[in-house]
């Protein structure tokens, strides 16, 4: 039930027992001020109060005659009520003194269903306020955007706007939580395992996210690995194609090299608003779509950007500095795994400790050849690190497998020649790279 709901069902409660009593005029302006300064308002702009009043007043008169004709029935309706009340105000205060960070250690399924129940009252606000309707002007839509979005993170869920593949997806997921939870369960335990090792044996930990989605799956392994050294120093390095939309825009903005990662701040927000007429025409010139929309419309999906992508990664990294103060976090998105490398490379930063990926060889995920793309990852980390890990989450012949890459021969292993890079003439080579798939 969405808050908006809610809120109405109490209000006509509410009412009926101001009119009961034959003092509603005074009581229904206090409520009326009350909710009209709420920051998330619940009330729906069409519902009349000139009209409501007589309505209810309607009401009250029938509920008056029903309760002197009917004393027993009535007894037992305002004890169903009472008792329904009672049942949504624990409901309502366990959903808010709960701890995400108990539930995501120890039920990371139950999170996620919190997380997708708390976003779909979010989206069904944001839909209520027609905060993507192209009839505001594009400043407007921005703050009350960033508005609805702090309430819901004070008063639902720090963490709301992220988000994992589940079976209900249009491509139903078979390696999620909701189908199997052990799979991820298994998986996160060996990924946490083997970062644990490397915290444990170094001042830093590095760690790619391949196809990182939502961004919950590497929440929770982050989370997992900081309950264990809570003074950790950790930086994450998230790849998602669909980071490249909002990279293009900050990098524009900024006259960067459109490649560029994106560092996660959670004391600033990306403003696209200065320069937004250059930001205008370069989207227009890029997207023959952009070029049908009106100017305003234009400017709207440009400043609203940053919500898809800027607002769940500062979610991210802020539940994490808030659940482990002592810990050193870094969050750097990118689009594209040779994003990553060649940012690496030309800075002379240090290789990760750990890559790895969950469901990349779903439909979606076939179609962008993201498999080739994290083979190719795991083969250029591992030929500058040769102590690196990888572990990949993959469906397998007849049961979810982890998936691992060596580019020594280990016994039992696979071995397979992968086509990598270019040499000096242009044309590509083969090295000869092992896998194996451990059944789950």
């Amino acid at each position: 039930m969405s808050k908006r709901s809610f809120c109405l069902i109490v209000f006509i409660l509410h009412a009926g027992m101001i009119f009961c009593s034959d003092s509603y005029g005074n009581e229904l302006v206090i409520f009326h001020k009350f909710h009209s300064n709420k920051p998330s308002g619940f009330m729906p702009s069409g519902l009349r109060f000139d009209y409501v009043e007589d309505l209810v007043a309607n009401i009250a008169k029938r509920t008056k005659t029903f309760v002197e004709n009917h004393p027993v029935a009535t007894a037992v309706a305002v004890g169903l009520v009472g008792g329904i009340t009672y049942k949504t105000y624990i409901y309502y205060r366990n959903r808010r003194t709960c701890n995400p960070l108990s539930t995501i250690l120890t039920d990371p399924l139950t999170a996620l269903n919190d997380l997708y129940r708390v976003n779909d009252d979010f989206q069904s606000d944001a839909k209520f306020y027609k905060i993507e309707d192209c009839s505001q002007p594009h400043e407007q839509a921005l703050d009350l955007l960033n508005q609805l979005v702090a309430v819901y993170e004070k008063e639902e869920s720090p963490i709301f706007l992220l988000g994992e593949c589940t079976k209900q997806d249009f491509w139903p997921c078979q390696l999620s939580r909701t189908w199997q939870p052990r799979y991820r369960n298994q998986f996160e335990a060996r990924v946490v395992s083997s970062l644990q090792e490397k915290l444990n044996s170094s001042d830093a930990v590095h760690y790619v996210g391949f196809g990182c989605g939502g961004m919950f799956q590497d929440l929770v392994i982050a989370c997992k690995l900081l309950s264990q050294k809570s003074d950790g120093v950790l930086t994450m390095h998230l790849i998602d194609p669909k980071f490249w939309g909002f990279l293009n825009l900050y990098n524009k903005s900024k006259d960067n090299d459109l490649n560029q990662p994106f560092e996660v701040d959670v004391q600033r927000r990306a403003d696209f608003s200065e320069g937004i007429d250059k930001l205008v025409d370069y989207v227009q010139n890029m997207d023959a779509l952009m070029r049908t929309l009106s100017l305003d419309e234009v400017k709207r999906k440009i400043c609203l950007e940053p919500a898809g992508i800027e607002d769940p990664a500062k979610q991210f990294l802020s539940f994490l500095k808030t659940s482990f103060p002592q810990a050193v976090l870094n969050l750097y998105l990118y689009a594209k795994a040779t994003d990553y490398t060649d940012y690496v490379q030309k800075n002379g930063l240090p290789y990760p400790d750990m890559v790895c990926a969950a469901d990349i060889d779903d439909e979606m995920s076939l179609w962008r050849n993201s498999l080739n793309d994290y083979n190719l990852l795991c083969i250029k980390v591992l030929q500058n690190r040769p102590d690196s890990s990888n572990i990949l989450l993959r469906k397998g012949v007849n049961n979810a497998c982890l998936q691992l890459i060596s580019l020594d021969p280990v016994d039992g292993w696979e071995k397979e020649r992968i086509t990598i890079g270019h040499t000096s003439s242009g044309a590509k080579k083969k090295i000869e790279v092992y896998f194996t798939q451990e059944g789950i």
